[in-house]
Order: C-alpha cells, then structure tokens, then sequence
C-alpha cells in the first residue's frame, strides 16, 4: 500500500497494532477483557481501522444469541475510535437469512452518537464512556461485566440484499 512516490493508499490489515507497515487490524475473536480493550485503545490512538468481530461460541449463537454479547459490545463502546467496527456472527455466510439470524437490532440500532470523551479507568478497574445521546457505558475489568444504559429506544433498520 506504499506506492514508489511515498505516497500512502488503501488498507493493510495486521493482527496486532505494533506491527510495521500496517493502518488496520482485525481482533479475531474479540473478547470482553482488559487485554482487548488495550489492544484496541492502541489500535485507536495509532488512527488505524478497526475490525472487533467476536467468536460466534455456542452459548452465544445457540443459547441465546443477541442477549449474550452485551459485555463484549461494552468493551468495544469504551475502546472504540471514529473507524472502529463490532462485527459478530460466522465469517462466511449462506445467505442473507443466516445474517439476519445474527443481526441485533435492540443492540445495532440504538441511538449512540459521538464520544464525549476517551474511556476512562478508575482505581477499582471499572471503566467509564459516555456518548453524545446521553449513552453511558461501563465495564468492569475484574469481573468482564460490562453495562450498556442506552438514551433511546432502537429504531427499525430494513435488512435487504444488493441489486
């Protein structure tokens, strides 16, 4: 992606944030932890993209689906940067049925707005976030419990396939 000129174009996805050469990475199997949520604030502070897609584990996919994933969408809330994205389901889909399976909207179509501000840790290990809609965030990076107290009802977003 560095063109003879110097000149700097497209996206080089890594899998840690140190690595030379890079602006973007994915966290394959992101999980609600203190570790993820470092991996990614470095990712963010760099300016790279950020791609956190967690683990479609059985408890989460079988069990109960979208209601499992709060802890880890509490820690992509306190880490996130302007080009962070929170992916969850398989990675390879049949169809758009199998998506729709997947698809969260009383979590994915909440309002959200911009950050007021970086996360931020106490001494305790909780960390705080609170957004532009008057959405706050925690998580507690003793117990891997996050909470996610949302300014709005979600909205109806129509899933459809391209032309």
């Amino acid at each position: 992606w560095l063109f003879s000129s110097g000149e700097r174009s497209g996206v080089l996805i890594g899998k840690k944030p140190d690595q030379e050469g890079i602006n973007a990475i994915q966290i394959e199997m992101f999980e609600a932890n203190e570790e993820q949520i470092q991996i990614l604030l470095e990712a963010v502070a760099r300016g790279y993209l950020v791609q956190a897609h967690i683990s479609v584990k059985v408890g989460y996919s079988v069990t109960c689906g979208c209601s499992c994933i709060t802890n880890e969408l509490a820690a992509f809330l306190i880490g996130m940067g302007k080009y962070s994205y929170f992916g969850y389901g398989t990675w390879i889909s049949p169809d758009l049925a199998d998506v729709k399976k997947r698809w969260c909207p009383d979590l994915f179509t909440r309002p959200l707005g911009k950050p007021l501000g970086s996360g931020t840790r106490s001494n305790n290990g909780v960390w705080r976030r609170s957004f532009s809609s008057g959405t706050n965030v925690t998580f507690d990076a003793h117990t891997n419990k996050g909470t996610i107290d949302w300014s709005g009802p979600s909205t109806e977003v129509e899933m459809t396939t391209r032309p």
